[in-house]
């Protein structure tokens, strides 16, 4: 059974926010019926303070969730900023880093480089040691040689009394030969021969 429609019952379901229809559906009635009720019993009444008040109240929560929704927006728009920001800043740090590895890079492979060219030096220097002892040698045996031909030749001058002139000059051909060729490792820039050459020629 519908509730019966009363000034009273009209203004509590417009303050809890129900339309026409509803409120006529309420009340069982059609809505041209409700329609003139209310002209006939809302005439010259004026309607309640709590209307009023509910429609007030409800105004001033729409205009505040606008405002909330309004700062939010900003809010976001903000963070979405700052968002975009920090990213250009990470991008351009980014950049910055991979131009600091391309230049370290780059200082490694010269490094490589050279350190490829001084393990060729050092191999080089090597083999160049190792044939300056090997000729060292080889001049070192030439002049024991050399020294036990003059003792030879300076026995046989005691044995005979005389050295015979075709001996030393065979001899002195010998030496200067020896010197010459020292002389030319030692222009050549050869250390080893330079001090073989003033030991032969403090020898003289």
């Amino acid at each position: 059974m519908a509730d019966k429609l009363t000034v009273e019952s009209y203004q509590e379901l417009k303050i809890k926010g129900l339309t026409e229809t509803d409120i006529a559906e309420h009340f069982g009635v059609s809505y041209p019926t409700l329609h003139k009720w209310k002209k006939k019993n809302l005439k010259d009444k004026t309607v309640k303070k709590e209307i009023l008040l509910e429609e007030t109240k409800k105004a001033t929560e729409l205009l505040r969730s606008s405002k909330l929704n309004l700062e939010s927006d900003n809010l976001l728009k903000d963070q979405l900023k700052k968002a975009k920001d920090d990213i250009a800043a990470l991008e351009q740090r980014l950049k910055k880093e991979q131009e600091e590895q391309q230049r370290l890079q780059a200082q490694c492979s010269d490094l490589d480089r050279r350190r490829n060219v001084l393990r060729e030096t050092a191999e080089n220097l090597k083999k160049e040691k190792e044939e300056n002892e090997k000729r060292l040698n080889e001049l070192r045996i030439e002049n024991s040689q050399f020294k036990q031909e003059v003792e030879k030749l300076k026995k046989a001058s005691k044995t005979s009394g005389t050295l015979k002139a075709d001996s030393l000059a065979a001899l002195g051909v010998y030496k200067r030969a020896t010197l010459q060729l020292l002389k030319e490792q030692v222009d050549s820039g050869d250390a080893v021969a330079e001090l073989l050459h003033e030991l032969l020629q403090k020898e003289e």
